[in-house]
C-alpha cells in the first residue's frame, strides 16, 4: 500500500485539486492546491454574493458520511473563504476516490459561497459535462467535449437545441421534450453520466 492510499492518509490532499500535480509544501498541502493554481484559478479571490443557503443545500446532497470533525468547524458560519478554502481541500484530498458526483457538489457549493472562477475551473477537471439553467427563459446551456455522436441525437430528437457560438455552449428548452432529449443524447455520447446536483451538473466518470 502506497502512502497515498494507507487509510491514515485519505483526508490528506498530496496532489493539486486543479491540476493534480504533487504539493511540495506545507502551505498547498493544507490548501489543496500549488501556488501556481492558487493565484491562476480564483482560490485567492474575494467572495462575491455569498448564498449560505444555496451552499448547505449543495452540501446536503454531497456524501461527507464520516467527515465528522471536518463539518464541526465552527468557522464554517463566519467565513466564507475558510469553508471554500476547506472544500478545495476536500476535494484535492479525495480527488481518485471514484466519486466525482460529490464532488460535482462541493463545487456547486463552491461556487455559492461565492468563488464562481474556483468554482468552473474545478467542474471543468472533474466533470467534463455541465448543464446550467439559464439566468433569462427556461432554457438549459449545455457544455461538453466535442462528441459528433452527442450533437447528432440531440439534433435528431428535434426539440429546438441549437448551438451558441458566443458562450460555447449548447441551448436546449428545458422543457420535458428538451431535457429527456439532452439526457438521451448524453448517454449515448458519453459514458459514465451519473445524474445531477443542484446547479444541474451532469458528471462524466
Amino acid at each position: 500500500m502506497s502512502y497515498e492510499n494507507a487509510p491514515a492518509t485519505v483526508l490528506l490532499a498530496t496532489h493539486c485539486a486543479c491540476c493534480g500535480r504533487p504539493l511540495v509544501d506545507a502551505v498547498s498541502v493544507e490548501a489543496g492546491m500549488g501556488p501556481h493554481c492558487r493565484a491562476k484559478h480564483g482560490y485567492l479571490d474575494q467572495p462575491v454574493g455569498t448564498d449560505w443557503t444555496a451552499a448547505q443545500a449543495a452540501l446536503a446532497l454531497a456524501d461527507l458520511a464520516g467527515a465528522g470533525p471536518w463539518l464541526a468547524n465552527p468557522a464554517w458560519n463566519l467565513d466564507a473563504r475558510v469553508v471554500a478554502n476547506a472544500l478545495v481541500h476536500r476535494i484535492a484530498a479525495t480527488q481518485d476516490s471514484g466519486a466525482p458526483l460529490t464532488i460535482a457538489r462541493l463545487c456547486d457549493a463552491v461556487q455559492a459561497l461565492g468563488f464562481p472562477r474556483l468554482a468552473e475551473t474545478l467542474l471543468k477537471r472533474y466533470c467534463p459535462v455541465v448543464v446550467r439553467k439559464a439566468e433569462t427563459g427556461d432554457r438549459l446551456l449545455v457544455k461538453t467535449p466535442y462528441s459528433p455522436a452527442f450533437v447528432g441525437a440531440l439534433k435528431a430528437a428535434h426539440v429546438g437545441a441549437g448551438f451558441d457560438k458566443e458562450s460555447k455552449r449548447w441551448v436546449v428548452p428545458a422543457t420535458l421534450e428538451g431535457r429527456t432529449a439532452l439526457w438521451a443524447a448524453l448517454k449515448a455520447a458519453f459514458k459514465g453520466v451519473q445524474g445531477s446536483g443542484p446547479s444541474g451538473a451532469f458528471v462524466v466518470a
